[in-house]
């Protein structure tokens, strides 16, 4: 019996659901709006800029089948490399994902799937490659 990525995926967005989370990221002051992907997904990248968890958030694109994130100096980047170790392109479990898709699935009632991962040392960065699914 191995990990199911995708399960793993889903129960960090669920945990993000939780009306007491729901109520932490609230006080953090992340009020993201947007009815649909982009637009969500958009609101998202503006306000974790604001709250200083990402130094670096760009959203390369996003529509009602995929989104392609480049993300760098997050404030998880630690967690990250230690869930990741020596594997580069081992998909770590990333708070900042879990939350993006908690936000869609609620709005939208979307899941999403990540298809394609890179991390890039030199800059820091993680790049996602996220399919949207009804």
């Amino acid at each position: 019996m191995g990990i199911n990525l995708s399960l793993i995926w889903s129960q960090l967005a669920n945990a993000f659901q939780d009306e007491h989370i729901r109520g932490i990221l609230n006080d953090l002051g992340l009020q993201v709006k947007g009815d649909d992907v982009k637009s969500i997904t958009e609101s998202f990248m503006d306000e974790m800029m604001k709250s200083g968890m990402i130094q670096r958030m760009n959203v390369t694109s996003a529509s009602d089948t995929e989104i392609v994130l480049d993300l760098g100096d997050c404030v998880f980047t630690q967690a990250g490399h230690a869930a990741r170790g020596e594997g580069r392109d081992i998909i770590p479990p990333c708070s900042i994902m879990a939350i993006l898709y908690s936000i869609i699935n609620r709005t939208t009632g979307k899941n999403l799937q990540i298809t394609k991962y890179e991390f890039k040392p030199e800059t820091n960065s993680c790049y996602f490659t996220i399919k949207v699914e009804e």
